[in-house]
């Protein structure tokens, strides 16, 4: 099997005062990746955490085989919760993520799970992990 993707972080924003004044706040990066594993996990939880196993998952790859993943200096952890919002935090809570209806992301370290919860009722959630090993 073989993995391509890439992570993108793209803002901007245009400061105007109405005339020729203008200033332009921005910040970007970008990685591309060919080689590692990735997984996804999306589903539904309340306010108790959800673990979400990092070896093996339960996503499956193109071949159909399940993915198991270990982040390491090249981990990446992104997070999206919709509705209430939610937090995503690592075993050890090195990695503290809170999603509102955007995504948000981060270096994770080397671990075997992340744990998602609602900030109140329920929630919907999306978490993708890219692992370079």
């Amino acid at each position: 099997m073989s993995i391509e993707g890439r992570i993108n972080v793209d803002v901007l924003f245009h400061d105007k005062d109405g005339t020729s004044s203008l200033k332009v706040l921005s910040l970007q990066d970008s990685d591309a990746y060919a080689v590692g594993e990735a997984a996804m996990w999306s589903g539904t939880c309340g306010t108790a955490a959800v673990t979400l196993s990092f070896g093996p998952t339960t996503y499956r790859d193109a071949a159909g085989s399940l993915v198991s993943v270990v982040p390491g200096g090249s981990g990446r952890v992104a997070f999206l919760a919709s509705g209430n919002g939610g937090v995503l935090t690592q075993q050890n809570g090195s990695v503290v993520l809170f999603s509102q209806g955007h995504a948000c992301l981060s270096n994770i370290d080397e671990q075997e799970s992340v744990s998602v919860a609602a900030f109140a009722g329920t929630t919907r959630y999306t978490v993708i992990v890219y692992s370079e090993s």
